[in-house]
C-alpha cells in the first residue's frame, strides 16, 4: 500500500517505545506527527514505515509503570477509527519527554464536531486549545456576522446558501480551524446544519412527551411549564438556547424587511430545539406542530423564561464552593469576568463541567478545568478581600434611596463602611 506520509508537513519528531499488539513486546521506534496522523518508522532514517495512527477524537491517559522503568501513557482512538487497534501504549525514558509527546499529540489531534454532542464543540477554542468555550466558536462567529450583516436580509434562515460552501466550512470546523463568513445564507445554513446534526435536541428528546403536552395547552398557559423544562436541561444547552433566541429576536425587529415571523423562524429552528425518538409519518407530523408551538412559546415568554440575567434564572445547586481561577477568556459571551487568580463562588455546578460563578456580584460561566478549589481559610479571606466591588450599589440607585428613603441610604452607608474596614483587615492578614 502506498503511504500518504508527507515529510514536508512534519510538526514533531522523536523516539518512543511502543508496546506491540498481540505480542506484548516493546520496540523503540521513530515517531513523527504530520497533520493529524502519528506515523511510526523502524528507525530514524524513516525509510520503512511501520504504521500510522489517526489523531481524530483521541484521548490520552497516563499509565502506571508496569513493565520496566519509564514513563507510560496510552493513546485511545475513537471506536470507528481506521487503525490496527483502538489503543496504543507508549513509554518514554523521562517524564519531560512524555509530557512533550502528550502536548504535541494533543496539539495535533482534532475533535469531530458535526454529528457529535454539543460538548464536543465546546472543547474547541481555536485561539486557545486549553480554554473551553460556552458557545461553539463557529456559531458565535456566525451570529456576530449575521447581527452585523443579515438582520434585514429577506428570507434569513429560510433560504439556503451554497451547499458546496457549507460543506467546505463543515470540513474546516471538523478540523477545528477558524472560519469566517461572507454570505448570510451560507452562515445560517451552516448554523442550522450543525444544530440539526447533534445527536440530541437542545431541549432533549427525553422531554418530548412533556413538551407535546405543553404544546396542547392554550398559548397563555405555556410559558411557565416551558420555563420549568428549560431550567432542567444541561447548562450548555440552556445557554445556547438563550443565545440563539436572543439573536432570533433581533431578526424579528426587522420583520418588515426580512419577511420573517415567529412562525417562519420556528419552522427553520424548531427541529434543532425539539425532536422525538419516533420516525413514523404520524410522529413527524405531530413533531412539526410541537416544534412550532414550543418555539413560539419561547419567543412570547422569553423574559419569563430567562429574566434579565439568564444565569440567575437557571437552577442552583447545593454546592457553593470557592475556587481560584487558573485561567480565563473574559471577552467571550457568558464567561465570568474574573481575572486569573481571582477567587469566585460557585452557585451552580453542572454535570457537564460548566459552573455558574459569581465575582464582584457579576454572574458568569467558567469551566471546572479552569478552576482550583480553595480549601484554606487564608485562601478564602484573601480571595474575598480582593472582591472590592462586591455588594456595591450603583450611584443612581443610591441617589434614589436617598430621595425616597433616607434611612435606608444611611444604613447602607454604615454597613458598607464596616464592610470596607473588614476588607482592609482581611487584605492586611493576607499580605
Amino acid at each position: 500500500m502506498q503511504s500518504d506520509f508527507d515529510p514536508s508537513k512534519i510538526t514533531y519528531k522523536g523516539t518512543m517505545e511502543k508496546c506491540g499488539g498481540n505480542v506484548k513486546n516493546w520496540k523503540k521506534r521513530t515517531f513523527v506527527i504530520s497533520e493529524v496522523t502519528l506515523y511510526y518508522f523502524k528507525d530514524a532514517t524513516m525509510t520503512e514505515e511501520l504504521g500510522k495512527i489517526p489523531l481524530i477524537d483521541t484521548t490520552l491517559t497516563l499509565e502506571p509503570e508496569t513493565e520496566g522503568p519509564g514513563f507510560y501513557f496510552k493513546l485511545h482512538l475513537a471506536p470507528n477509527a481506521s487503525a490496527a487497534r483502538t489503543d496504543y501504549l507508549f513509554r518514554s525514558p523521562t517524564e519531560a519527554e512524555r509530557t512533550e509527546w502528550i502536548n504535541e499529540i494533543t496539539k495535533a489531534s482534532k475533535t469531530t464536531i458535526f454529528n457529535k454532542p454539543l460538548l464536543n464543540a465546546l472543547k474547541i477554542n481555536p485561539d486557545d486549545r486549553e480554554t473551553p468555550l460556552p458557545i461553539p466558536y463557529f456559531i458565535k462567529t456566525g451570529v456576530d456576522y449575521l447581527n452585523a450583516n443579515g438582520l434585514k436580509v429577506e428570507g434569513i434562515y429560510r433560504l439556503n446558501g451554497s451547499s458546496a460552501n457549507i460543506e467546505t466550512l463543515q470540513k474546516q470546523i471538523n478540523m477545528n480551524e477558524k472560519v469566517s463568513y461572507s454570505d448570510v445564507h451560507t452562515a445560517t445554513g451552516l448554523i442550522k446544519l450543525y444544530l440539526r446534526t447533534t445527536p440530541d435536541s437542545i431541549l432533549l428528546k427525553k422531554n418530548y412527551d412533556a413538551l407535546q403536552t405543553i404544546a396542547n395547552l392554550p398559548e397563555d398557559k405555556q410559558g411557565e411549564p416551558v420555563s420549568q423544562i428549560v431550567r432542567t436541561i444541561p447548562l450548555p444547552n440552556y445557554v445556547l438556547l438563550h443565545y440563539m433566541y436572543s439573536h432570533l429576536r433581533k431578526i424579528l425587529e426587522f420583520a418588515d424587511q426580512n419577511k420573517m415571523s415567529e412562525r417562519a423562524l420556528g419552522v427553520c429552528i424548531g427541529p434543532s430545539i425539539v425532536t422525538c425518538n419516533e420516525e413514523s409519518a404520524n410522529a413527524a407530523y405531530n413533531e412539526s406542530a410541537v416544534q412550532q408551538s414550543i418555539s413560539t412559546a419561547i419567543f412570547q415568554n422569553f423574559d419569563l423564561i430567562f429574566g434579565q440575567n439568564p444565569l440567575m434564572r437557571f437552577r442552583s445547586t447545593s454546592n457553593t464552593d470557592l475556587y481560584r481561577v487558573k485561567k480565563n477568556q473574559i471577552d467571550y459571551p457568558y464567561i465570568l469576568k474574573a481575572p486569573a487568580n481571582a477567587v469566585v463562588q460557585s452557585v451552580c455546578e453542572d454535570a457537564t463541567g460548566w459552573y455558574i460563578c459569581v465575582y464582584n456580584d457579576q454572574w458568569g460561566l467558567i469551566h471546572n478545568s479552569m478552576l482550583e478549589k480553595v480549601n484554606s481559610p487564608f485562601g478564602v479571606i484573601s480571595g474575598l478581600a480582593s472582591q472590592d466591588k462586591k455588594w456595591t450599589i450603583p450611584e443612581e440607585i443610591l441617589e434614589r434611596f436617598a430621595a425616597e428613603c433616607p434611612e435606608a441610604s444611611q444604613l447602607y452607608e454604615i454597613l458598607f463602611n464596616k464592610l470596607k474596614d473588614l476588607r482592609a483587615k482581611a487584605k492586611k492578614m493576607s499580605n
